[in-house]
């Protein structure tokens, strides 16, 4: 991928998505990114989409291509990563929450009773103002 020379902005965007694929997806051959840079530029439909052991290339909704890469995995973390010329999406697996829904949440229902208090505040001032 080192001898790519990106002329637009999208060539540049594109290139570093790929280029960016290193630290999640391991001993993916160059040959494939150089590949998968040529396809993801040359329709603003494609899509390529990495899952363990496998890279699809898709135009549209259809299969165009597939790649097996031997030895290629992804990061412990990510169940596949999808790529598009200037997008490039890691998708984790989803955790199932531990907490109970009538927990306290710190983060939320804090702002409402502050504006009630608030409200009721400035009614009680416009009734003294009457």
């Amino acid at each position: 991928m080192n001898d790519i020379k990106p002329r637009t902005y999208r060539e540049v965007v594109c290139l570093c998505n790929c280029m960016g694929l290193h630290p999640h997806v391991q001993d993916i051959p160059n040959e494939t990114l150089v590949k998968m840079y040529h396809f993801l530029l040359a329709d603003p439909a494609n899509q390529v989409r990495i899952i363990p052991g496998r890279i699809v290339y898709y135009s549209g909704n259809e299969t165009t291509d597939e790649d097996q890469p031997d030895g290629m995995r992804l990061a412990n973390t990510l169940t596949s990563v999808s790529l598009t010329a200037s997008l490039a999406q890691y998708n984790y697996p989803v955790q199932p929450s531990s907490r109970s829904s009538s927990s306290y949440d710190r983060f939320s229902g804090g702002s409402s009773n502050n504006n009630n208090n608030n409200n009721n505040h400035n009614t009680n001032n416009n009734n003294n103002n009457a």
